[in-house]
């Protein structure tokens, strides 16, 4: 029998930092987001099954009472069934909370499932888990297999074939990894017991893996799928109450030690099989991320010509201990594909970024780095290799100008280049730059303080977590010791901050100035004026106003105490 159940997905957190005995370094607390998924019910023409909603549950309830290092379920705490459960646990330093979305039969809905999502997109930072299990119905399509698609609750009523997939609800994949790939999580655990397991492993494994080799060797992503070989099971012969796969894993002890002990938890598995095996051959199949981009890893040192299989930093000179360097990462497309129809060239992004630059270089003493009117592989080479340069003592300014777009389809935003084609040649979007991908790359940037800065259109879907970042434009602040070592000790903390200058359409001029486009002159206006540093809470305050409504929030592995502060020289 076809059946699907899961996926799960998961997030390790920062602890805390004492800071040589003088204050907290206050970081963000580890919260564990969690969509389960369950469907028995499913119409006439379909097989109904009799544990999907049961396994979903147990899963749930598992994750929840589990212990770790780093969460425990304080004594008299308990969990409860239902939609939208709130459990909240305690580390030895910071509270923590589980937030389930519980969805089970006809609550399992593709609109319910796609809300979920998007509430955790929402509320999840890169210290989080994010947990995604789905129990029910799954197959595969394509010539050659080669999509799977997931069936979620639908009209019981409904005469149709589960082959017939056009006419009813249903997920696809690809959407659903398009989804995961916009939650800040770095671990990621994948469980599927449905139809040809190993099949829809290799579908996840091409939609969800990064196949860019120069990206994920630079990626901070690792992710696990746990898989059965074939076909799944309802039931097994040790417990008619779980699936096969189910059952091995609520008797495998912590399912995310995966990542941590990665073969130690699998030893498990297979113990838990020898147990309970249905088959002479092996029931179930994992792999992970890790080794994948290992296999992309080599390909990529063979194709550059040098030995082994991670990049190297290299430095243009040794630096100081401690020293701290600005750089500036200034990209900007005016001019696009003269074979596509979507994207009108553009006046003023290059304008806007060499006004930018100069005074960052001039006034704020950054190291200057231009990507103009480049494709989308240079773009990326170019950012992957400015990270190479940096070291943790170094800040990261990033400012983008040019065409963004929307996607409703894949529910992310992407960034247009100049060899970026036809919004309907290119369907699935391999030409554009996602906004999630940037997002990741640069959360994984090995400085503490990163401030991105979008003059796109949609550029506030570069972060999709509802937080935004509480506005300190220092007003009221009154330093008592010298600004150097004010700086010094906001430093310490990570800071991840991103200002776009809109959440929808945004301009390339106006009326007032035509050689800038309104966010941009503000922007240039904010650098200009201030006298002893600037933050990104100074600029906001000059940009505030702009027609186009600009967005300041966090973004990644941001710390409560962190900012982005640049001095005047």
């Amino acid at each position: 029998m076809k059946r699907f159940l899961g996926i799960v997905i998961i997030f390790l957190a920062t602890v805390f930092i004492v800071d040589a005995g003088v204050k907290v370094r206050q970081v963000n607390p580890v919260n564990v987001h969690v969509i389960a998924i369950g469907v028995d019910q499913y119409p006439k023409a379909f097989n109904s099954f009799v544990n999907c909603a049961n396994d979903a549950s147990a899963i749930t309830g598992k994750i929840l009472k589990d212990k770790t290092p780093r969460i425990y379920l304080p004594s008299g705490s308990t969990s409860t069934r239902g939609k939208g459960n709130r459990v909240v646990f305690k580390d030895s330093l910071e509270k923590s909370n589980v937030y389930v979305h519980k969805l089970l039969n006809e609550e399992a809905t593709v609109q319910n499932i796609k809300n979920a999502f998007k509430e955790v997109i929402k509320k999840s930072t890169s210290n989080d888990y994010f947990v995604f299990f789905f129990a029910g119905y799954s197959f595969e399509i394509g010539p050659s297999a080669e999509e799977t698609i997931l069936i979620p609750f639908i009209d019981l009523d409904l005469d149709v074939k589960i082959t017939e997939y056009d006419k009813y609800n249903h997920i696809k994949l690809k959407e659903l990894a398009s989804f995961m790939n916009q939650i800040a999580a770095k671990n990621q655990l994948i469980i599927s017991e449905a139809g040809q397991g190993k099949i829809f492993a290799e579908n996840l494994q091409a939609a969800l893996f990064e196949s860019d080799a120069e990206i994920a060797t630079n990626s901070e992503r690792n992710r696990v799928i746990l898989t059965t070989v074939d076909n799944g099971y309802d039931w097994s012969k040790c417990d008619k109450s779980h699936a096969p796969l189910t059952k091995y894993i609520l008797d495998s002890g912590n399912m995310l030690d995966v990542f941590e002990n990665y073969y130690d938890y699998e030893y498990r598995l297979n113990k838990q099989e020898v147990k309970c095996s249905i088959r002479d051959t092996r029931y179930y199949f994992i792999s992970r991320e890790v080794d994948y981009k290992k296999i992309l890893a080599r390909h990529l040192s063979n194709s550059s010509g040098t030995r082994g299989s991670q990049s190297r930093k290299v430095k243009p000179k040794e630096k100081e201990k401690g020293q701290s360097d600005t750089y500036a990462l200034i990209i900007a497309t005016n001019v696009y594909n003269d074979d596509q129809t979507s994207w009108n060239d553009l006046k003023n992004p290059l304008n806007d970024a060499n006004s930018i630059a100069t005074i960052l270089e001039q006034k704020y003493n950054a190291k200057i780095h231009k990507i103009y009117n480049e494709p989308k592989r240079e773009i990326i080479s170019g950012i992957l290799k400015l990270k190479r340069q940096m070291d943790d003592n170094d800040k990261l300014l990033l400012f983008i100008a040019g065409h963004g777009h929307f996607s409703e389809d894949y529910s992310q935003g992407f960034l247009v280049s100049t060899d970026s084609q036809t919004l309907e040649d290119d369907p699935t979007l391999e030409s554009y730059f996602s906004m999630a991908k940037l997002n990741s790359i640069l959360d994984g940037f090995p400085s503490k303080q990163v401030f991105t800065v979008l003059d796109v259109c949609y550029g506030a879907s570069f972060e999709l977590n509802n937080a935004d970042l509480p506005i300190e434009n220092y007003s009221n602040t009154e330093i008592d010791n010298n600004l150097d070592d004010f700086i010094s000790d906001v430093d310490k903390s990570y800071a991840r901050i991103m200002l776009a200058s809109g959440q929808y359409e945004v301009f390339d001029y106006w009326k007032d100035s035509q050689k800038h486009s309104p966010f941009a002159s503000k922007l240039i206006k904010a650098f200009n004026n201030e006298k002893e540093f600037i933050s990104p809470g100074k600029i906001f305050s000059y940009v505030r106003g702009n027609t186009t409504t600009p967005i300041l929030k966090k973004f990644g592995k941001h710390e409560v105490t962190g900012d982005f502060l640049l001095k005047v020289y």
